[in-house]
């Protein structure tokens, strides 16, 4: 038989696997039969499960003997989804009809909705209206509202796009005022006083969990692990298979972006990262909660941070060494900061 333009001797008996994927491949055949061109002058003669694909498309059953009777099903199929995804596009994409930019915090014009304040969420392409959410409570959507029934009150909405926008919405006393309480806090816990034990108590820190020592922990460390570990992950609930959700809603939505990445400001198919958020009222979120985040995030990255890699500081025999217990592997020692910690729904933070 031929293979790859070499003609290849097989003994009798013989056991022999014919793929089709390599028939595709070659190349005495197909010139080039890495790149992909759907072009080709001899396309017709690929060899498909059903046959050789001229003899297929030609309905020929003596050159292609076996059809696969979900053939015209899954082209059917195939052209109901890609309908459906690009419905809402025309020719260049975008919208199918014009749309005034309508962003950040709107007041509904609406009847039932009248004057209340909302955030733009996204555009829904398949409703062809501005969805919109509580001004703090992304997860709790009020509606989708055509053009004419919103106006513009605050294009940004109060909601920053960038880690720049979001730091200078705090008042400048609280980033001076939490460097102080921090650098006391830090202070305390450093030198294991009765008052830092207190301190590490009252923010949850367990008891068994290992301790940081001045000589290779900073601000920004202890600041990070108690602003993460010990404050942010109780009041999130875990990520796992049953909580991705299979997308539902198609439409656009504003960004954020860190540095060089963007990234959605909204998820739209509404995955409530932050069960707490739901039991606080609204006009305590507002006033309290989400300027207090964004300071405090905000503050974080401000802190100057020392990675230690010129100095003696930053290695294993040190941190090992000063630790409270003796730990046969590093992974351990690591561990100890985060065993026993949960999220809202008991979850580790960290499984091992």
């Amino acid at each position: 038989m031929m293979l790859e333009g070499h003609k290849v001797v097989f003994s009798k008996g013989q056991p022999v696997n014919m793929v089709m994927a390599t028939a595709n491949r070659d190349r005495s055949v197909f010139p080039d039969p890495e790149v992909f061109d759907p072009d080709r002058e001899n396309l017709d003669m690929m060899l498909t499960w059903n046959g050789q694909l001229k003899h297929v498309m030609a309905r020929n059953y003596s050159g292609a003997p076996r059809f696969c009777p979900g053939y015209h099903l899954s082209m059917k199929v195939a052209k109901e989804v890609c309908g459906q995804f690009t419905k809402d596009l025309n020719q260049w994409g975008g919208f199918q009809r014009d749309h005034k930019k309508i962003e950040g915090l709107v007041k509904i014009k609406s009847r039932g909705y009248f004057g209340k304040h909302a955030a733009v969420a996204y555009f829904d392409f398949s409703k062809d209206k501005y969805c919109l959410t509580e001004k703090h409570h992304h997860d709790e959507y009020i509606g989708c509202f055509d053009d004419e029934e919103l106006e513009v009150i605050d294009p940004n909405g109060g909601r920053p796009k960038t880690l720049e926008e979001e730091y200078n919405m705090c008042p400048k006393l609280v980033p001076a005022m939490m460097q102080t309480m921090l650098r006391v806090l830090a202070k305390q816990v450093e030198t294991h006083s009765t008052i830092g034990w207190m301190l590490e108590r009252l923010l949850g820190k367990r008891p068994e969990s290992e301790s940081f020592h001045p000589d290779w922990a900073d601000d920004f460390v202890i600041g990070l692990y108690a602003g993460i570990n010990l404050i942010s992950m109780p009041m999130y609930a875990s990520r796992h298979a049953n909580s991705v959700f299979v997308p539902r809603r198609r439409g656009t939505v504003e960004v954020f972006s860190v540095g060089n990445v963007v990234a959605p400001d909204v998820d739209i198919d509404s995955p409530k990262f932050v069960p707490v958020e739901w039991y606080i009222p609204q006009p305590l979120l507002e006033m309290g909660m989400v300027p207090a985040m964004t300071c405090f995030h905000g503050f974080l990255r401000q802190l100057p941070w020392d990675d230690m890699l010129e100095t003696e500081r930053n290695t294993w025999d040190l941190v090992m060494n000063l630790s409270k217990v003796a730990y046969e592997r590093k992974a351990d020692w690591v561990m100890s900061f985060y065993k026993g910690y949960k999220t809202i729904d008991g979850i580790e933070n960290w499984p091992e």
